[in-house]
């Protein structure tokens, strides 16, 4: 299977190196070369990481002790407009999917999971919570 319809010599020179690493060096070769480009894309995306690790500023609330949500891991408030909490779980389960909707359907939040985490690219997924919009 061919995922670049036209490589370049340096395409096809990462991909040939990578064949030759183990799965678990390749990832770890992925998430170092991707990183930095996809730190600064959240940057531009979602705004700077901020101080504290609560959601609730996203819809106008103080934070309070013990906030956190479904498949909290590498998690925290970015500070664009509007501000976005972002958590880069390994993996969500059916029970903390449910849980997702259950959290956002009870508190007005909007929810979006995509494989863009820039913490450990290829083994975490970014689930970035923000305000519903009505």
């Amino acid at each position: 299977m061919q995922f670049q319809s036209r490589p370049t010599p340096d395409y096809d020179a990462a991909v040939s190196a990578l064949k030759k690493l183990d799965w678990e060096s390749k990832t770890r070769a992925f998430a170092e070369a991707s990183q930095p480009k996809l730190e600064a894309d959240a940057v531009k995306a979602f705004g700077r990481s901020a101080k504290g690790r609560s959601w609730r500023p996203i819809i106008g609330q103080k934070p309070r002790d013990g906030d956190s949500l479904p498949g909290d891991d590498h998690a925290e408030l970015r500070t664009g407009d509007p501000p976005v909490y972002v958590a880069r779980p390994y993996h969500l389960s059916l029970d903390q999917l449910r849980e997702i909707v259950r959290v956002c359907d009870e508190h007005g939040l909007d929810v979006e999971i995509d494989t863009r985490s820039w913490y450990f690219p290829s083994r975490t997924l970014r689930v970035s919570y923000g305000a519903r919009s009505n």
